[in-house]
């Protein structure tokens, strides 16, 4: 018998020895009849707890595994050290960061996109108990829903509002700090935690994206962390600065992975590249094949019951990555014009896309509708940083760190960018700034090396807070002024404070159509009590005796105004602006004592 099978058979023999494959197994049964009692029982709120204790089972496998390896217990001197002077620029690193994402947080800052409200719904849904989404099904645009659970607690904490929805994403925004200084840390120095801790606490476009209520910086943070596990896996520091848990650590990583799936599409960028690492981790005898098993069997118990989903509903697991695919006959005509085709038009069709996804790295901006495209995503320095600390770690391939920095970038790149329509798109490519920040830090860190020897420490310092604060006043330029005072997204949030403001006694139309309908998401979630009703025509307005009546109309719908006021004459005729004093709508009023 060889040697791998011996230690092959030796490991199951363990394993039942000491209770794990036991421990797993009734995890995974766990798992398994929670999705099954979910769909049996939708409205039952206990179906959630078998799949949480199941997960509870997989940690405390991993840890009796580590306990009978190793024998340590958890509190040694094998612990993470920091310095004063570290922890304490973490932390006010994360609380700048959570001010930046809370300051004049509210409905127009960013402009409330139709697609929060459309969540938000299902949010408020969760805690009225009417019509709530299951655990684990999907919902809208075929997203997972148990998401929608972490946006009802937002609601329940902050207040059933914009800004309250909004909060979850601004606490998941600023614990992205101390996990991406916590890479850094552990895979190159102080210099690369700190640097890239910075880049992302003062970004403007993670400040953007921590302050809309969509599922796009949990993934974010959700990524960060399970990088943050193969990091430390891959880590070769003395056994005295780090504690080695290895079954526990891949049992996380699993766990991670699986309940990631749950968030925004963009987290199956993390089990591709996870698939990718794990492999040189065990060739490098950094990880084992029970520590893979024990990652692979964790993510399938989280997953399980979002996977019960998929098997029964299988469109809804390609549905969105098949819409947004490039390279299909749709998407080659809509990038290139009417007459491109493939695959004659291929090559052509890649170069534009790899030109619009690379220049969102040098000097363009987010190309959707969630951001101002007009605003570079990056400040020069930062790009600077980024393509200097790149070229480090292109010549540093051959180590763990290194090569899971290119893999998380390369293939985010990739599956983010060059493979879908119409790059650079920000909520995909969010996925991949955390990288770009880490890599600029493993590039200061060899830069800081260098200075070290050439000049003081003092100056170096010097050096570094004036860049800093350099980085700093250019994001907030480009946030707090350029974006807020941009004119566009304003329309749907206005329209649902001046429906909200209406006083009691009116009835409330919107000539709108086709452009602007009264199911927009932002209307039902900010002014869910309002009552809009869409008009195609003016004579579609109808009023009772008694009544006002509030009338919103479109600039391109303008046309109807007049035989709007012929049928309801004597009442007041206002308009609403942008910023730059372009008119947004129009409103007409009667009250109800004009007769």
């Amino acid at each position: 018998m060889s040697d791998k099978a011996l230690a092959a058979l030796l490991a199951i023999r363990r394993a039942i020895h000491d209770g794990t494959l036991f421990t797993m197994a009734l995890a995974a049964m766990l798992s398994t009849g929670s999705a099954v009692w979910a769909v049996r029982q939708p409205d039952n709120k206990e179906t959630i707890l078998p799949w949480l204790f199941a997960l509870g089972l997989v940690i405390a496998a991993a840890m009796r595994c580590d306990r009978v390896a190793i024998r340590r217990p958890w509190f040694t001197t094998e612990r993470l050290r920091r310095s004063r002077l570290e922890i304490g620029l973490v932390v006010a690193l994360t609380l700048l960061a959570f001010g930046l994402r809370l300051y004049r947080l509210n409905d127009f800052l960013p402009p409330f996109h139709g697609d929060e409200g459309e969540m938000g719904t299902l949010a408020r849904a969760v805690l009225d108990g009417r019509n709530r989404p299951s655990y684990f099904g999907t919902g809208w645009m075929d997203h997972p829903s148990l998401f929608y659970y972490l946006q009802a607690g937002s609601l329940a904490l902050f207040g059933d509002s914009g800004t309250g929805l909004r909060m979850l994403s601004v606490m998941f925004g600023s614990l992205c700090i101390p996990l991406v200084y916590a890479i850094g840390r552990t895979g190159w120095g102080p210099a690369a935690g700190i640097t890239a801790a910075t880049l992302m606490a003062t970004s403007h476009l993670c400040i953007q994206y921590s302050r809309i209520a969509l599922n796009n910086i949990e993934s974010v943070w959700a990524i960060c962390l399970a990088m943050l596990l193969l990091v430390r896996m891959g880590a070769k520091e003395p056994a005295s600065s780090v504690i080695r848990w290895p079954m526990t650590q891949h049992a996380l990583l699993g766990i991670v992975l699986g309940l990631s799936q749950y968030l925004y599409y963009g987290s199956r960028l993390a089990i591709v590249v996870t698939a990718a690492l794990l492999p040189v981790l065990w060739w490098q005898r950094r990880s084992s094949l029970r520590g893979i098993v024990m990652a692979m069997a964790a993510a399938c118990v989280a997953l399980a019951p979002l996977l019960w989903n998929y098997v029964r509903f299988p469109a809804t697991f390609l549905s969105r990555s098949l819409t947004v695919w490039a390279f299909s006959d749709a998407n080659v005509a809509h990038a290139l014009g009417s007459g491109a085709s493939l695959p004659h038009d291929f090559w052509r069709l890649l170069l534009l896309q790899s030109r619009q996804t690379f220049g969102f790295f040098v000097a363009f901006g987010d190309a959707t509708a969630f951001y101002a495209g007009s605003i570079p995503a990056f400040d020069a320095i930062t790009v600077v940083l980024f393509w200097s600390g790149l070229l480090v770690v292109l010549s540093r391939l051959r180590r763990f760190q290194e090569l899971a920095l290119f893999a998380w970038f390369a293939l985010g790149v990739l599956l983010a960018g060059i493979l879908t329509n119409d790059p650079p798109n920000g909520p995909r490519l969010i996925m991949v700034v955390p990288a770009v920040f880490l890599i600029a830090g493993a590039g200061m860190h060899f830069l800081y090396g260098i200075g070290l020897r050439v000049l003081p420490r003092q100056g170096l310092w010097v050096a570094s807070a004036a860049a800093a604060i350099a980085i700093l006043a250019a994001n907030l330029q480009s946030y707090f002024v350029d974006y807020a005072n941009h004119p566009y997204g304003l329309l749907s949030a206005r329209i649902a404070h001046e429906l909200r403001a209406a006083p009691p006694g009116y009835r409330s139309y919107l000539l709108g159509e086709p452009v602007f309908r009264a199911n927009h998401g932002t209307l039902r979630f900010l002014a869910p009590t309002s009552h809009v009703i869409d008009a195609k025509r003016p004579e579609d307005a109808s009023i009772r005796p008694g009544e006002g009546l509030l009338l919103i109309v479109l600039p391109h719908r303008i046309a109807d105004l007049a035989a709007v006021q012929a049928l309801f004459p004597g009442g007041e005729t206002s308009q609403a602006s942008d910023r730059n004093g372009n008119v947004l709508y129009t409103v007409y009023r009667r009250s109800p004592q004009t007769q």
